[in-house]
């Protein structure tokens, strides 16, 4: 719906969502304090591996997302920078743009216009759906078309120049 309000498209939407969901997570005060823990918790795995004990780390399989698919290009810094932040929150890419989509939606649904845009397409939507939907309008609509389709055909039978100089209008 953001992307229809916004007159762009879901890709567009997306990437936009993602490249501000870097930008915040790159400048938020505690990244620092999070790089920490996550270079804690490598130099842990990897002083398992080095000691041939198993490494502390989550071995279960992750909790399946249900939801729609959809496919994403993003330029290079984007993923790489994603990927960062994945490492740091030890979770996956997927994680990563699913908080980014989240996010970006949450704060779009409290921006006022994009709240009175809304409301402005779901009404026309309904008045659409009432003119289409409804039986009495329907038949009109199909009377008129029916009308037009006679009338067509009737010019397209009496369109030589004789034949329009006899009708009598």
């Amino acid at each position: 719906m953001l992307a229809r309000v916004q007159g762009t498209s879901i890709a567009d939407q997306a990437r936009h969502a993602v490249s501000i969901y870097i930008m915040e997570r790159i400048l938020s005060d505690d990244l620092d304090a999070q790089v920490a823990k996550a270079k804690e918790r490598f130099a842990t795995a990897v002083a398992a591996v080095r000691a041939d004990t198993p490494p502390l780390v989550n071995t279960e399989a992750p909790a399946k997302v249900t939801g729609n698919q959809m496919s994403i290009r993003l330029d290079q810094l984007q993923l790489s920078k994603l990927t960062a932040l994945s490492l740091v929150d030890d979770d996956t890419l997927a994680d990563q743009l699913r908080q980014a989509f989240e996010t970006y939606v949450a704060k779009q649904s409290d921006d006022e216009r994009l709240v009175r845009a809304k409301a402005r397409l779901d009404q026309e939507d309904s008045i659409r759906a009432d003119l289409f939907n409804d039986p009495q309008t329907e038949t009109e609509h199909h009377t008129d078309q029916k009308h037009l389709i006679h009338a067509s055909a009737h010019t397209a039978a009496y369109s030589t120049p004789a034949a329009i100089e006899a009708l009598d209008y």
